[in-house]
């Protein structure tokens, strides 16, 4: 899944207002100790346990990583596109 579509399938969960999907916010979403050179594809930012748990299947479906956090109250979900290793 692409993440145009990834970001199509979100939208229609959270809702466009709640996903950055912008390089700066992706960038700041992405920096901490343990993956400063890693950039997000996606920032989603879920209202409660029903849209995070929805967000986290499409975010599988779609080969992503998640990395959740908690910034003041809210839960935003750092989505890193999976790079398959050939063996």
């Amino acid at each position: 899944m692409s993440v145009e579509l990834l970001f199509q399938e979100l939208r229609a969960v959270v809702g466009a207002q709640h996903i950055l999907a912008d390089e700066e916010s992706c960038r700041l979403y992405s920096q901490d100790v343990f993956t400063r050179s890693i950039v997000a594809a996606l920032v989603v930012r879920p209202a409660n346990t029903e849209q995070l748990a929805t967000v986290v299947q499409l975010a599988v479906a779609a080969d992503c990583a998640v990395i959740a956090g908690v910034v003041v109250c809210l839960i935003p979900v750092v989505m890193y596109r999976l790079k398959r290793q050939q063996c």
